[in-house]
Formats: C-alpha cells, structure tokens, sequence
C-alpha cells in the first residue's frame, strides 16, 4: 500500500515514491523465484484488493479449482477486506490465512497484503539473474 515503505527498501527511486504517494498510487508486485516485480500500479487503496484478485486470475486456469492462501503483514483489517472479496470471486475460503515476518513487513509495509497460489508455468529464464 505504500510506495514510501519500497524506498526505504531501495526497491523505488525516491521520486518515484514522492510522486506516486501524492498520486495514491499503490504498487501490486509479484515475487517469483526470489525475485520481486511490480506486476500493476492502481490509484488509492480500495482498488488493491480487486487488481490483485484480476491479476491473479489472470495467471491461473481457474481459482475456483486452485487452492491459495492469504498472508498480510499487520494490518487486520485490509486482511479480512481480502479474504471477504478471495472468498466471494473465487467461491471457496482460502486454506490458511497467515501472517507474514518482519523482513515483509519491512520491505511493504504495515498494510501489505498478499495471495499465494500456484499459478500456470512460466519461462522462469525471466527471473534469472544474469550472473557475471
């Protein structure tokens, strides 16, 4: 939820973080093989939970058939605002709701929340690091 939260990572320039702050833009990001990626940037807070949920099935065949989790750093709140919204689009409570650690919450935010699931295969090649 926060683009402050990533520069302080070093994941986001600082401008990016001013601007994208005063914008309420919010970063939905993946993290594939160790590697994480802003997939979609969406304007204020209410729109995260539905692009997340877009964005998910759009790499998967079908959730009502696919198991998933949710995980969230702090916040109760945008947790239960997710499972609600999992549960009515998916048609299925998620198997474990969980909390994530401190190195998360430091690199997100008190308000991360995630999906995990197991999506269609993909060319990991494009999350490989180019070693030197």
């Amino acid at each position: 939820y926060s683009l402050k939260q990533m520069k302080k990572s070093g994941r986001v320039s600082a401008a990016a973080a001013v601007v994208g702050d005063l914008l309420g833009i919010r970063p939905i990001i993946s993290l594939n093989a160790g590697v994480s990626k802003v997939e979609a940037k969406v304007r204020g807070d209410a729109a995260v939970p539905p692009a997340m949920i877009k964005w998910v099935e759009s790499r998967v065949d079908s959730m009502k058939d696919t198991p998933y989790m949710v995980a969230y750093t702090s916040s109760t709140a945008k947790r239960d605002e997710l499972v609600k919204l999992c549960k009515k689009t998916f048609g299925h409570a998620p198997m474990i709701v969980f909390q994530l650690g401190g190195v998360v919450s430091a690199n997100t935010g008190p308000d991360g929340i995630a999906i995990v699931y197991e999506g269609k295969p993909r060319n990991l090649e494009a999350y490989t690091p180019e070693l030197p």
